[in-house]
């Protein structure tokens, strides 16, 4: 009887284990259930209490790098293909849960996700400076525009910093610091998001990029994910300019972080306008 109760313990605490960068468990949405097979996780300051760090873990379908995890841009261009479903939650040094999103095609959402608390709950097995395990579920089955969702999964996940983006390769005539007058209409088209002018940041885009924008109904809904996905205090610090197209590097914050960013532009009707922009932060 000893050895056999010794078995199931064993047993039991075997299953419970997840290797670092996983996690074993489902989440159900609307009757479906979807395997959660990965776990990552980055910490943030916490918005409450300055001086604490938190976790954020999330618990996925799909692998999700840290790069990605630490990109807002790239989080919601997982999230807008459908392919992504799982759960992200903030923990802090006491073990609480403060905040949580959800993924899923199943929702029926534009967009793919919503902020949800109140049904998360968490056992610790690991919570380390770096490193962060257990079980994250819910407390109950709960639901969201009529449809039910809960999950339950084992996690281990050890916070990595993101690598650096590799360094732009610039071709052409190399452009000083600030940019000159192709980094002054890129400052222009920032300034004009923020400011959330609509008219002036179409006019100041390229003619494609224009047209996507134009052509997509839920446009003038997203501008403000655009205007907080934009970056803070940028500064253009170089780029090349070849021909009619330039490649201009920057830097700035996201969210309090550095952040590193490249800029196409493109030159059209005499006029430097905005074709691509690309960010990366570390968190």
């Amino acid at each position: 009887m000893v050895k056999v109760l010794a078995a199931l313990l064993l047993s039991a605490s075997v299953a419970y284990a997840t290797d670092p960068g996983t996690a074993s468990g489902t989440m159900t949405v609307g009757g479906k259930k979807t395997q959660l097979r990965y776990a990552v996780a980055k910490t943030t300051e916490n918005g409450f209490e300055k001086g604490k760090t938190d976790f954020v873990v999330l618990l996925s379908n799909i692998p999700v790098t840290v790069e990605q995890f630490s990109s807002i841009r790239d989080m919601m261009e997982l999230s807008d293909t459908g392919k992504l479903t799982g759960v992200e939650v903030e923990i802090t040094p006491d073990k609480k849960i403060i905040s949580g999103t959800l993924y899923g095609p199943d929702f029926h959402l534009e967009g793919n996700s919503f902020s949800a608390v109140g049904m998360h709950e968490f056992e610790s097995t690991t919570f380390k400076k770096n490193e962060v395990g257990g079980k994250l579920s819910t407390s109950h089955e709960s639901s969201f525009r009529k449809v039910p969702f809960s999950y339950s999964a084992t996690f281990d996940a050890v916070v990595k910093a993101p690598k650096a983006a590799a360094a732009p390769v610039l071709k052409g005539t190399p452009i000083p610091a600030g940019g000159g007058d192709i980094g002054k209409n890129y400052l222009a088209f920032v300034q004009n998001v923020q400011k959330g002018n609509m008219p002036a940041v179409l006019s100041s885009v390229s003619a494609e990029r224009a047209k996507q924008m134009n052509d997509d109904p839920d446009f003038k809904k997203l501008f403000p994910l655009m205007q907080m996905m934009e970056p803070k205090n940028i500064k253009v610090t170089g780029g090349a300019v070849d021909g009619d197209t330039a490649t201009l590097t920057a830097t700035g914050t996201s969210d309090g972080n550095p952040a590193a960013g490249t800029v196409t532009m493109v030159r059209e009707g005499g006029k430097w306008k905005v074709s691509k922009e690309s960010w990366n932060s570390k968190h």
